[in-house]
Formats: C-alpha cells, structure tokens, sequence
C-alpha cells in the first residue's frame, strides 16, 4: 500500500474510508440545506449561508466517482503502479482535492 500512503500524506489509507456512506452523507446534507435554504428564502444572511454550504457539496460530489475508486479495497500496489504511470501523484491529488 505504498502508492496509498503517498496520496494520503501521512493522513491515512483512503481504504479506512467508507465511500458509499461519504456519498449518502453528501446527498442527505445537500438536500436537507435544500430545505433550509427555502426555509429562509425571508432571511437572506442565514439562506446565503446555506446556499454556500450546499454549492460546496456539490463540488465535493464532483468527484465522488473519483472517491469509490480510490477507496476501493480491491486497489492492489500493483494497480497503484499502473496509475502512477499514467498520471502523476500530483494530478490524482489534483483531481481530489480541487474540482473544477
């Protein structure tokens, strides 16, 4: 798990995290600040606020895709290695952490 503790930076394996509850957490948070949004559709501060929050999650979702993979528990070093040779540590970093 070389490849997997390069890309963490010392924070832990991806494979600690569990995807599949990060994407449902993100889909239950998006929409109950859905619901507070139009809850304050009179208060513009609080609804600005959850307005902001919920574009950040969206963001984060960007790479959802991305997350399942890496947190897959199949990914062997060797599939690391593979990666590594197409894309360099620093693009799949990249990828993650500042979405489009």
């Amino acid at each position: 798990m070389m490849m997997m503790t390069l890309i963490c930076g010392g924070a832990g394996p991806f494979q600690q995290l569990n995807a599949e509850a990060i994407e449902q957490e993100c889909g239950d948070m998006s929409r109950a600040l859905y619901k507070l949004s139009k809850a304050f559709s009179d208060q513009p501060a609080p609804r600005n606020v959850a307005d902001r929050v919920r574009r950040q999650i969206e963001k984060f979702k960007m790479n959802q895709a991305l997350l399942n993979v890496i947190c897959n528990p199949g990914i062997r070093d060797r599939h690391w290695k593979k990666v590594d040779n197409v894309l360099s540590i620093r693009t799949l970093l990249f990828l993650l952490f500042y979405p489009r």
